[in-house]
């Protein structure tokens, strides 16, 4: 396995900057990147959150700031950057994983079919890097080296999104950036109808949720509008921009409503937080379904690589 893992600049001097503000405890962080081919391109580095557990031998991270963090980051970049791996320090010269550090690195290599990146940290004899590849089921490689430099990355992973796009977006016009050519839409190409049945059959068979009371009785009362945004805020800005779509969201106590259109042209998505289960619903015509971040996507591209 010839596997290369490279830091941005920022990435790099961010563990630094990270492992020197607690000097004296265990830190960490998640990676945010792009595996291409042998390559892992580490673009950002997050770091781990007030709420996080700072200890001499223990560390644990702020998981709710990490994954807002990550969300915010993201959408920064023309391209989609996604959670490729983590980091943390370890006490003096010990670098091998805890059995306890295990368990997380098998839950990050669970989220890709090619894995992921862990990195530990030490001081002792010096500070140093060792970094493994996580394999599936949890396996290490460790790797010889790595690399630090913008000049060695794929120009367009480090490149944010165009603010005049973004303005324009703001000020109402459609913008569909589709292979790098961006052009302002009067109208949609698409309903959000047309683009929820492309992966209509791939969520009935395998997100579907069983309701065993109306949402609304089962649903707490507590705002978790927020939250529900930053985890749709990728997919809202997928569909928008390849598909022309003009979204208006109207966040609510408990959900977020995601329509296009209005009076009896309005169609909608419905998010609702599910606090029992810590997990997110989407509601469309009258079914429901399991949600995680980045899932439309995922769905829509895998049927667009199948010719649907």
């Amino acid at each position: 396995m010839n596997v290369k893992v490279v830091f941005s600049n920022r990435a790099y001097t961010a563990v630094l900057a990270e492992t020197l503000s607690k000097i004296n405890t265990e830190t960490g962080g998640a990676f945010l990147g792009k595996h291409i081919g042998d390559v892992w391109y580490i673009v950002e580095s997050i770091d781990p959150g007030p709420k996080s557990i700072f200890k001499v031998d223990y560390f644990e991270y702020d998981q709710p700031y990490v994954q807002h963090l990550i969300n915010k980051k993201a959408l920064l970049y023309q391209s989609k950057l996604e959670l490729i791996g983590l980091w943390h320090r370890h006490p003096g010269s010990f670098d091998i994983f805890s059995k306890t550090d295990g368990g997380t690195n098998s839950q990050y290599a669970a989220m890709r079919p090619e894995g992921t990146i862990s990195m530990l940290v030490n001081l002792e004899p010096e500070f140093r890097f060792t970094i493994y590849h996580v394999g599936i089921p949890c396996t290490y490689t460790k790797l010889k080296s790595y690399e630090v430099g913008d000049e060695l990355f794929p120009q367009e992973l480090l490149k944010y999104k165009d603010p005049e796009i973004l303005k324009m977006r703001l000020n109402g016009k459609n913008i569909q950036v589709s292979e790098g050519i961006q052009t302002t839409q009067g109208v949609a190409q698409k309903s959000l109808d047309d683009v929820i049945k492309i992966i209509l059959p791939e969520l009935l068979d395998n997100y579907s949720y069983s309701l065993k009371a109306p949402l609304n009785k089962i649903l707490c009362k507590k705002d978790y509008s927020e939250k529900i945004a930053d985890e749709i805020a990728s997919d809202i800005l997928f569909i928008s921009d390849r598909y022309g779509i003009e979204f208006y969201p109207t966040p609510l106590t408990n959900k977020m409503i995601v329509a296009q259109g209005s009076g009896k042209e309005k169609i909608e998505l419905t998010f609702w937080y599910n606090k029992k289960e810590s997990t997110i619903l989407v509601e469309y015509e009258g079914n429901v379904f399991y949600y995680k971040e980045g899932l439309f996507e995922s769905l829509i591209r895998k049927e667009l690589q199948n010719g649907i």
